[in-house]
């Protein structure tokens, strides 16, 4: 009995796909380890209003106030990590401030999983209304 070259064909095809889901899913070491966090939606009408930057060996967590001089609201926030989720994630939450109508904005940021310090630095931008 032969082998026909399409049944090797569709085996390395099954071989391949599956190495590759398992690679992706090693990147991701839990469910909360966020690399990117976002409130509200951005749109390209939105210009930057804010930026911070948070330094791995920061204490955890790190309270961002934003108050906009120019009096526009807040319409867009973005919690970025540099580095991969292998150092760990981020969470972020607002406790003071509404997306989208409040002109300043208080967040709380913290690694993921909970650590006393940042693993790696962070990025905190947030976008207001022209």
């Amino acid at each position: 009995m032969a082998i026909r070259p399409y049944g090797v064909f569709l085996g390395a095809c099954v071989l391949l796909l599956l190495a590759g889901l398992r690679s992706t899913t090693a990147n991701f070491v839990g469910g909360d380890q966020n690399q990117v966090v976002q409130f509200g939606t951005y749109d390209v009408m939105l210009q930057e209003c804010f930026f911070q930057k948070i330094y791995a060996t920061m204490p955890s967590p790190q309270t961002v106030a934003f108050n906009n001089p120019a009096a526009k609201a807040i319409a867009f926030i973005s919690v970025e990590t540099d580095q991969g989720l292998d150092l760990g994630g981020i969470t972020a939450s607002i406790t003071s401030g509404t997306i989208g109508t409040s002109t300043s904005m208080t967040l709380q940021v913290a690694t993921s999983p909970v650590s006393t310090q940042f693993l790696n630095s962070g990025i905190v931008r947030m976008f207001c209304k022209k």
